[in-house]
């Protein structure tokens, strides 16, 4: 969840991995909404500039509209259960309910989740013993002050279930508040967590073990690199069926990874596209289902409508 004074003030840059930009996001010089200036310089004219998809990636369709209910979606998953279903939330303050969307962003499926939407920012699926699962991340902190974070799992309902009480796990960070609006989930129910990158850098963390019924600590896995611009903070993640790879998404681009055996990602050599083309209003979310296809939705903002993307993207 974003803040109005954020939205108002965001601008370009680049996410760093290693000490190198993966995109360059805008021309040199750009003016904020907030009526400040900055002159942003490529630190590396090999990267791709603004406005171009890199060949990894394709649009299948852009510009769905969402129902009036999903202004503020902000998680998504595909459905194992019905790959032809999409699960989505709205983030904080909203109700406490997820939606089932199909391809043309028509809402399908509708069920209560019994306990509190404090920050929902994202959400993703995966197996759990016979079924599939879908978790659900409470853990955004704008304020980065919570200390009461959690993750909450639901066995993937099907879509006339109307009301569902999950399992709750808390959980808490080993060095302190961070805001995180990212979470991926791995075959062998392998939890990660990504931090947005607002005051400190893009984090990596890992629920260790089994999910299981006490405050956890998480585990610092790896650090992606340090943001440089708000339109650049990490909003949504999501892991392909098989675990092998990983996509990142921020406001303005997105980032696909390799999975390691570790826990680490390595940034694919195609790995960098911008959303920039798309024109969402706020995007936020990021969800992988069958056969190389992404869904990215993107919450209303100004006189722009909640609405969905739908991208292949090509990976080996």
């Amino acid at each position: 969840m974003t803040t109005s004074s954020e939205r108002r003030c965001a601008g370009g840059g680049g996410l760093l991995e290693r000490g190198r930009p993966l995109l360059v996001l805008f021309p040199l010089t750009m003016v904020f909404a907030c009526g400040s200036s900055i002159s942003e310089r490529a630190l590396d004219p090999a990267t791709s500039p603004a406005g171009e998809f890199e060949e990894s990636c394709r649009v299948i369709e852009a510009g769905i509209g969402l129902p009036g209910s999903l202004g503020e979606t902000s998680g998504l998953a595909v459905g194992m259960r019905d790959p032809a279903i999409l699960w989505t939330h709205n983030d904080g303050g909203n109700p406490s309910i997820v939606f089932g969307l199909d391809r043309s962003g028509k809402k399908v499926a509708e069920f209560d989740v019994d306990i509190r939407n404090r920050d929902w920012e994202d959400m993703d699926i995966g197996s759990c013993g016979g079924s599939s699962c879908l978790y659900l991340a409470d853990l955004g902190d704008n304020e980065e002050r919570r200390d009461n974070l959690r993750v909450l799992r639901m066995v993937e309902p099907a879509p006339d279930v109307t009301a569902i009480d999950p399992a709750r796990f808390d959980v808490t960070l080993p060095d302190g508040p961070r805001d995180i609006e990212a979470m991926y989930v791995l075959p062998g129910e392998e939890l990660f967590f990504v931090t947005k990158g607002r005051n400190h850098p893009v984090t990596i963390y890992r629920y260790p073990g089994p999910l299981r019924d006490e405050d956890v600590v998480l585990e610092q896995v790896q650090t992606l690199g340090t943001v440089t611009s708000p339109i650049n903070w990490i909003t949504g993640a999501s892991a392909t069926r098989d675990g092998r790879h990983v996509a990142i998404r921020s406001y303005a681009a997105l980032y696909l990874y390799e999975a390691r055996e570790d826990g680490t990602l390595v940034l694919l050599p195609e790995g960098q596209v911008s959303l920039l083309p798309i024109g969402e209003p706020q995007g936020e979310a990021v969800a992988w289902g069958t056969d190389g296809m992404l869904y990215l939705t993107s919450e209303q903002r100004n006189s722009g409508a909640a609405r969905m993307t739908v991208m292949e993207c090509v990976i080996e």
